[in-house]
C-alpha cells in the first residue's frame, strides 16, 4: 500500500534528467529520461534510520536496491526486470522472494497500474494480500489520481476483512508544481498543501520508489513547507506542518535535505536525508 503522502512526495522530489545512455528498443520505447542530477545518477540515499545503495544497467536503469539498517545489515533488497510496456519488481528478505509488483506503463512511459501481492502464513493458516492502484494521468504527464484498493484471500475464518481498504487520492497542480493533494478513506480525509522555492529547481531524487519518474511528471521547483490535515470519521483532526531546506555541493546537486516537523500536539522532529552520487 502506497499513502498519499508516500505518492504525493514521489511527485514532488523526482528531479527529471535524461541519462546519456540510449533506451532499449526492446522495452517501452517512449519512457520518461532516466532521472539525472547534473548527469550523475543516485548511488545512496541514506536517512535518520536506514540507507539505500542503488545499482543499475548500461541503460542508466535501476535494476537493484538495497535496503541497510544503520548497522549496515541488509533489511532486503528489490530487483528489476524490464519487459515491453511493463515493469517487475521482485523484493527479497533474507535471500527469500516476499512481494512481487507488476507495473504497467501507458504509451507514454508512465505507470497507470501497479498490482503487488504479498504471502505470509500464521499458524494453519494461509494469506495472500493484493494491492491494485489504478493511475490517471493529464495531458501535460502530470498524475491527477490514484484509485487504490486491496484484497486478502484466506483460509482464516477469524480474519477481519475491514483490514482491506479502498481510498481515492486526487492531485492539482499550479505553475508546474503539485500544490494541494487530497485523500478519501471513507469517511476519512487527509488534505495536504505544499508552498515551494520560486528561486530553485527541482534537482532532488528522493523516494521510497526508485521508479517513482514513471508515476507522473515531477514538480518544477524544491519543496519549501507543507501543511497536511488528517479529519477522521470522529471529527477529530490532526495538523502536521514540514518545513524543508537543502544543502548544495560545488555543482549544484542537492547533497542533503533537511524536513523539520511538528504535530499540533507534538515537538519538532527532523529527518534528515543525504544523497551520494555516481558520475560518469
Amino acid at each position: 500500500m502506497k499513502t498519499l503522502k508516500t505518492i504525493a512526495m514521489v511527485l514532488i522530489a523526482v528531479a527529471m534528467g535524461t541519462a546519456g545512455c540510449k533506451k532499449d528498443k526492446s522495452a517501452t520505447e517512449n519512457v520518461p529520461g532516466i532521472p539525472t542530477v547534473k548527469g550523475c545518477l543516485v548511488s545512496k540515499i541514506t536517512s535518520n534510520t536506514d540507507y539505500e545503495t542503488n545499482q543499475y544497467d548500461d541503460k542508466g536503469r535501476i535494476v537493484k536496491a538495497s535496503y541497510f539498517d544503520t548497522d549496515g545489515e541488509e533489511k532486503g533488497y528489490s530487483q528489476y526486470v524490464y519487459k515491453n510496456a511493463e515493469i517487475e519488481e521482485q523484493y527479497f528478505y533474507n535471500g527469500v522472494l516476499k512481494d512481487k509488483t507488476l507495473y504497467s506503463l501507458d504509451n507514454k512511459g508512465y505507470i497507470v497500474k501497479e498490482v503487488s501481492t504479498s504471502n505470509w502464513e500464521s499458524g494453519a493458516f494461509t494469506y495472500t494480500k493484493t494491492y491494485t492502484d489504478v493511475y490517471e494521468h493529464n495531458a501535460d504527464g502530470f498524475l491527477t489520481k490514484n484509485i487504490s484498493t486491496s484484497n486478502t484471500v484466506t483460509n482464516d475464518p477469524q480474519y477481519n476483512k475491514s483490514s482491506d481498504y479502498n481510498y481515492v487520492g486526487t492531485f492539482i497542480y499550479a505553475d508546474g508544481n503539485l500544490v494541494k493533494s487530497e485523500d478519501n478513506y471513507g469517511s476519512d480525509k487527509s488534505v495536504t498543501v505544499y508552498e515551494y522555492y520560486t528561486d530553485k529547481p527541482n534537482n532532488v531524487v528522493n523516494s521510497d520508489n526508485p521508479l517513482a519518474y514513471l508515476f507522473g511528471k515531477p514538480s518544477k521547483n524544491l519543496l519549501k513547507s507543507s501543511v497536511n490535515t488528517e479529519q477522521e470519521s470522529s471529527s477529530s483532526s490532526h495538523e502536521v506542518k514540514s518545513a524543508y531546506t537543502y544543502v548544495f555541493d560545488a555543482d549544484g546537486k542537492v547533497t542533503k535535505s533537511v524536513e523539520v516537523f511538528k504535530t499540533d500536539s507534538d515537538s519538532e522532529h527532523v529527518y534528515q536525508t543525504a544523497f551520494e552520487y555516481l558520475c560518469k
